[in-house]
């Protein structure tokens, strides 16, 4: 029986295509695969299929999962899936739920939007000269991912953000836009007021202005 449903699962593999390709596919689509599964619906010896597990390894493409069974002895048998940046996920989904809680169902949004800054980064605002607290801030946040800088400007500094790690959701949660005001006040303990708005093809960067 095992066999049989191995050898349908096999019928929409049967296209030209790399054994690591199709090792991928599978795993898209079953997480949690062992090497004997894996040789009998690809048709492949397990030796073969081992090599190229070792190889999707080394190259960060599949994470190993050993397990074993309660009462079992041996080595644990390894299973394997996509590596966490290629696993399909619905983290954005969860995300949007979880705001929708925080920002539109909560009586005090804005405790909840501090509160949400101070959680993406909340450094020391009198460590440091004013100067020293912007260059730690712009080189905390562009690890981040917001490619931040800042610039001098007669009416106070100005704080630049090149990219916006949330903009699948500012769409639906623009309250983001304020997370980051926030998050400028709490960490330098300044008033940021939204000049530009990374809006393409147009506008290609956030712009905050400091006072």
């Amino acid at each position: 029986m095992q066999n049989f449903l191995c050898k349908n699962r096999l019928s929409r593999y049967n296209i030209p295509m790399s054994t690591r390709e199709a090792i991928l596919d599978f795993l898209q689509e079953h997480p949690y695969s062992c090497a004997d599964e894996l040789s009998q619906v690809l048709l492949q010896t397990r030796a073969n299929i081992q090599y190229h597990l070792k190889r999707l390894e080394r190259e960060k493409k599949i994470v190993p999962i050993r397990f074993l069974a309660p009462g079992a002895r041996g080595r644990p048998k390894s299973y394997y899936a996509l590596a966490p940046q290629d696993r399909p996920d619905d983290i954005e989904g969860l995300a949007k739920i979880l705001l929708e809680i925080l920002l539109r169902e909560d009586p005090q949004p804005s405790a909840r939007i501090n509160t949400i800054a101070g959680r993406i980064l909340h450094l020391n605002p009198r460590a440091s000269s004013l100067t020293q607290r912007l260059n730690h801030l712009v080189k905390a946040l562009s690890e981040r991912g917001y490619q931040a800088r800042w610039e001098a400007h007669a009416g106070g500094p100005q704080v630049v953000f090149r990219n916006c790690p949330y903009a699948t959701l500012l769409p639906d949660f623009p309250e983001l836009c304020q997370v980051d005001a926030s998050l400028l006040f709490i960490n330098l303990g300044m008033n940021a007021v939204q000049k530009n708005r990374i809006h393409l093809p147009e506008v290609h960067a956030c712009r905050f202005m400091l006072k």
